[in-house]
């Protein structure tokens, strides 16, 4: 069955072969571009985290202190908190029971949310996740410019392509875009992995600018 679907269509490439001129010249060409940008949002990530025997105190515990964590986050201007996922079981040796809830810190200002930061880990939180990245709006805004850039250099290749044949571009018959895969984030920070006794000092994380690519490719129509 399928060697009698081939057949049919086989048949047509002679046709469809000889209907192009001996003039013109089909050209495909790939083409990428690369804007880098500074990130501006800063990302937390921590969690509250008990233990104990007695389940009820270990959850009312986490409910607690994920309250009172919420409350001083919002107080801070600029500062978005969420709460995430929350989870509780029984341990398999010692039969103690663990309550955890993540808590997720967004802000524009590296400041005034790193010295939260630094007051809730006082209070027991654990950082788990601290980065700089780009806001939807700043990345879409990267992948448009670094799409604008693709374009303009599938463009300049064609061109180029097209004077060392001794031609000239007179289509582009199909154009197909990819934005690459969501840039990584880049930050410097140390997680916390128990609660350090006295003052903490704020984490530190550094921002580097975040390369954004596209790439696109392109069927072109060349002419004598």
């Amino acid at each position: 069955m399928l060697r009698r679907a081939l057949i049919p269509a086989l048949l047509l490439l002679p046709a469809a072969a000889a209907a192009q001129s001996p003039n013109e010249t089909r050209l495909r060409l790939g083409a990428s571009g690369e804007v880098r940008v500074a990130p501006d949002e800063l990302l937390a990530v921590l969690r509250v985290e008990a233990r104990g025997f007695d389940a009820g105190a270990v959850q009312g515990e986490v409910n607690r202190r994920m309250a009172a964590a919420l409350a001083a986050a919002r107080a801070v201007e600029g500062v978005t908190a969420t709460t995430g996922r929350y989870h509780a079981h029984q341990e398999p040796r010692g039969q103690e029971f663990l309550a955890q809830q993540s808590l997720s810190l967004v802000a524009a200002r590296g400041e005034p949310a790193l010295a939260l930061i630094a007051r809730l880990q006082e209070e027991g939180l654990l950082l788990g996740e601290l980065r700089w990245r780009l806001s939807e709006a700043a990345a879409r805004e990267a992948r448009d410019a670094a799409m604008r850039q693709a374009i303009r250099a599938l463009r300049e290749r064609a061109e180029m392509v097209a004077r060392e044949l001794g031609l000239r571009v007179v289509a582009l018959t199909h154009l197909s875009v990819d934005a690459a895969p969501e840039p990584s984030p880049f930050a410097l920070a140390a997680p916390q992995p128990a609660r350090a006794a006295g003052a903490v000092p704020p984490p530190v994380a550094t921002a580097e600018d975040i390369p954004v690519s596209f790439q696109v490719t392109g069927d072109l129509l060349l002419r004598r």
